[in-house]
């Protein structure tokens, strides 16, 4: 072999060991999903570009999931998440069910901003909410796809006594 076959046949052994080696890495690891929630699941995807001006100062009330893609918890907890915003959709003017991937590098400040230290974490931002300080943690069953939405009706109630959003329903009883 001359030198420059030589040179050849080196660099086609590295190249080759190179893409076995990534053959076999890609063969060992499962893929990590880029969300757990697509276009057809009703469920609004917030990042740190958008979240902002999606949620503050708004005429309604969100809803959101702050999840890990990767959480085992959060994967198992998001059919039940879908439900919930399928069981919410006719209420969308007024409810808006949204997920944050705190998995996602350019979420990492957003997430710590919002203090999530477990996942998943939900968190009710009422009508016209300014901050990340007027997110209040729900505490109640997530599970229970019959007790959420009565939790958030509940949230939305004392909204609507407190702030009177023209723009919603109204919760008085005629006498």
């Amino acid at each position: 072999m001359n030198g420059n076959s030589k040179y050849k046949w080196l660099l086609f052994v590295i190249i080759s060991i190179l893409l076995i080696g990534r053959v076999t890495i890609a063969e060992d690891e499962e893929p990590v999903p880029s969300s757990l929630y697509g276009p057809d699941d009703h469920i609004t995807i917030l990042h740190s570009n958008n979240f902002d001006k999606k949620v503050y100062n708004q005429k309604k009330v969100f809803f959101v999931e702050f999840f890990s893609s990767w959480c085992g918890a959060c994967i198992g907890y998001a059919e039940t998440y879908k439900q919930l915003a399928k069981q919410l959709l006719q209420w969308k003017h007024v409810v808006e069910i949204a997920a944050v991937d705190c998995a996602d590098n350019q979420n990492l400040k957003l997430c710590r901003e919002h203090n999530v230290q477990a996942f998943p974490t939900l968190k009710y931002f009422k009508y016209m909410s300014t901050n990340a300080n007027d997110g209040v943690d729900y505490r109640g069953n997530a599970h229970n796809l019959n007790g959420v939405p009565l939790d958030i009706a509940e949230f939305v109630y004392n909204d609507w006594i407190y702030q009177k959003p023209v723009e919603w329903p109204s919760f008085q009883t005629s006498d």
